[in-house]
């Protein structure tokens, strides 16, 4: 009987010391994760435009396509592109069911730089951050119609909700990613970005 009891009172023992150790290791993972996104958010600049725009709760990135791909080439990584619209239903649901994945916000903000656009945005543009239109030459001012102005000229499109990965170059790396609310596509278009950024910097 005592043997039973020395059995049961060691088996308890390795459970509860398996059990801490899992639980560090997992510690350690997050404080891993954690600083590496600051690390990346440290190297660069701050966003513009926070005051007017936030992120999906949880990552964290620019509003801003040049400071972006600013951040970019700093931190050698690429960058996930994210063009959205206030008023679009489907853009919410993208965000609700991809964004708002824990697995997903801790690989974007560790692999990628990211940036979000938002293409029926009002707001008026200080001086410095207005372009001019190659398509009708005139000055672009309102943040939503330069937005759309960077999609349609760089990505040849204007659908949204879209998501483009782009080297430090510039280059497109893969297919973009439209509306599809399924978690293992959309990690598997992520992982996609990060291999050949990979093999783009070993070249």
């Amino acid at each position: 009987m005592n043997d039973m009891k020395l059995v049961l009172l060691v088996l308890i023992m390795i459970t509860f010391f398996s059990s801490c150790s899992t639980s560090n290791q997992e510690k350690a993972l997050i404080k891993n994760n954690y600083n590496n996104e600051q690390q990346t958010l440290q190297s660069c600049e701050a966003s513009s435009f926070t005051d007017q725009f936030s992120f999906p709760t949880g990552l964290n990135g620019y509003f801003d396509l040049d400071e972006g791909i600013k951040c970019s080439k700093i931190v050698s990584k690429p960058c996930l592109i994210y063009f959205s619209a206030f008023s679009s239903v489907e853009s919410r649901k993208v965000e609700m069911n991809l964004l708002l994945n824990k697995e997903n916000q801790s690989f974007i903000n560790n692999e990628f730089v990211f940036v979000s656009l938002i293409k029926d945005a009002k707001m008026r543009l200080p001086k410095k951050y207005q372009v001019i239109s190659n398509l009708k030459k005139d000055t672009i001012q309102l943040y939503g119609e330069k937005s759309k102005y960077q999609q349609e000229s760089k990505f040849k499109s204007n659908e949204h909700p879209a998501f483009y990965i782009i080297g430090s170059n510039e280059k497109i790396l893969t297919k973009p990613y439209f509306y599809d609310l399924s978690i293992p596509l959309f990690k598997q278009f992520l992982n996609e970005g990060v291999l050949k950024y990979e093999k783009l910097l070993k070249e």
